[in-house]
């Protein structure tokens, strides 16, 4: 869990550096941002840099239902998952 940019951001800037001029190896990202209880995990500013700065670097993203409401509603507006599709 990253709790805040700060974290966030020196997780993605170590990744880079480490990688730097070669392939990162696959990467899953879990974003520990909200609790199946719906409780938030996260500072608001970090989720915009695990967007940006550390969901382009992933080959899997493993929200749960709450963080993949969370995650979309900061590109596209509150948005509510009610089926799979």
């Amino acid at each position: 869990m990253l709790y805040d940019a700060a974290n966030a951001r020196a997780v993605a800037k170590t990744l880079k550096a480490f990688y730097a001029g070669r392939n990162i190896p696959p990467l899953v990202c879990d974003p520990v941002c909200v609790s199946t209880s719906g409780h938030t995990l996260l500072q608001p500013d970090a989720i915009e840099v695990l967007i940006s700065d550390i969901f382009p670097l992933a080959s899997l993203i493993t929200p749960n239902k709450s963080e993949a409401e969370l995650l979309i509603s900061k590109r596209d507006g509150q948005r509510k998952i009610n089926a799979l599709e």
